[in-house]
């Protein structure tokens, strides 16, 4: 996550630094619904590069992490454009969901 997401300095208020959005997939190893994401997010991280970054994070290892931004489920996918605006969903979402959303909210500011 470097020159991402600085979260280290002012825990409660960190602050997207990057110059690409991204989707910051919130997920654990034993979430069957996240298994079944992760290539989908693959394939979007391939089809995107250059344009977006695909950011995993184990909830399992990022304890804390995972608590400043309300995850309280998985897996969770935040949007974040590249003024800082995001958008939260949960749940499993097929790859057609997750398009619109990137061409429609996050490539297009």
């Amino acid at each position: 996550m470097e020159n991402i997401v600085d979260y280290t300095k002012n825990i409660r208020n960190w602050k997207f630094t990057g110059e690409e959005p991204i989707i910051m997939d919130f997920y654990a190893t034993w979430c069957g619904p996240c298994k079944a994401m992760a290539p989908i997010l693959e394939e979007i991280a391939k089809e995107y590069k250059g344009k977006l970054k695909v950011i995993k994070i184990d909830i399992d290892k990022n304890i804390e992490f995972a608590n400043i931004c309300y995850v309280k489920s998985v897996p969770t996918l935040f949007f974040i454009s590249r003024n800082g605006n995001f958008q939260r969903i949960i749940g499993a979402q097929p790859k057609n969901v997750i398009i619109n959303i990137i061409e429609s909210d996050l490539l297009h500011e």
